[in-house]
């Protein structure tokens, strides 16, 4: 579960993208936000396409309303 993993993170930068289906990548600990981001969109677009960054360190970057609309207007 993501919130599970965000909230054990205690050290290094974490970072979260999602895609146009919903799937999610994850990085937890790096050494810097580059290197959380570039690892979290690297997972992400294993699974999915159009990845983007929801989520850095303990801040979210995407607006609920935002996450809500693209999901439902993506087709599964």
């Amino acid at each position: 579960m993501t919130s599970r993993r965000l909230a054990d993170a205690t050290n290094g930068w974490n970072a979260v993208a999602v895609g146009a289906n919903g799937q999610a990548g994850i990085k937890i600990g790096a050494g810097s936000e580059q290197a959380a981001v570039d690892s979290a969109l690297e997972e992400c677009v294993k699974h999915d396409r159009e990845c983007h960054i929801a989520v850095i360190g303990p801040f979210m970057v995407e607006p609920e309303a935002d996450r809500t609309s693209t999901r439902a207007a993506s087709p599964q």
